[in-house]
């Protein structure tokens, strides 16, 4: 109902041929029925998915900007500059960012959850550590985007497929 659009290449079936379910793919050593009638000349049995879906983009841009306004709210709200975060703080921002990426990870936009929210974080440390005079903030900033980009890859992927699987089951 909501989820995006396959990029995946989708099967053609030729006039004449049976239309297969949804998602289908051939096993190998797949061959059409001798019954069915030849594919007109130049037909394309696959037709290629967009490279680009809109809402890749609009996606994309939600979870960028929750991500920044997620930050300001639970790390920034009321603590004087310089101060650690509180764990809760760190807590309630994961949880923020999971209500938002996970539903969208499960309707199959885990890409645009993956590139958006550690690309948020990045720049939200960025903007909350620039004026360390001694510059390791940078490292900080690389250390946030790494490590938030290799747990969101990971949680984005899994409920990416947990939703496939749970869309493609009978």
């Amino acid at each position: 109902m909501f989820s995006r659009p396959s990029r995946r290449p989708t099967f053609d079936p030729p006039p004449g041929w049976p239309v297969p379910p949804g998602g289908w793919r051939p096993e190998p050593g797949w061959a059409p029925d001798p019954s069915w009638p030849p594919a007109p000349d130049g037909w394309k049995l696959w037709k290629k998915g967009p490279l680009l879906v809109v809402s890749d983009v609009v996606v994309a841009l939600v979870c960028f900007v929750v991500t920044l306004l997620g930050w300001a709210l639970w790390m920034r709200l009321g603590l004087e500059p310089g101060v650690d975060y509180p764990v809760w703080r760190v807590v309630g921002l994961v949880l923020t960012l999971a209500v938002v990426g996970l539903p969208a990870a499960w309707l199959n936009w885990g890409p645009s959850v993956t590139l958006a929210v550690p690309l948020g974080l990045a720049v939200s440390a960025y903007l909350d550590w620039r004026d360390d005079e001694t510059g390791l903030f940078v490292v900080g900033v690389v250390m946030v985007f790494v490590g938030s980009l290799v747990v969101t890859a990971v949680v984005a992927g899994l409920a990416s497929a947990a939703g496939q699987r749970r869309r493609t089951l009978p």
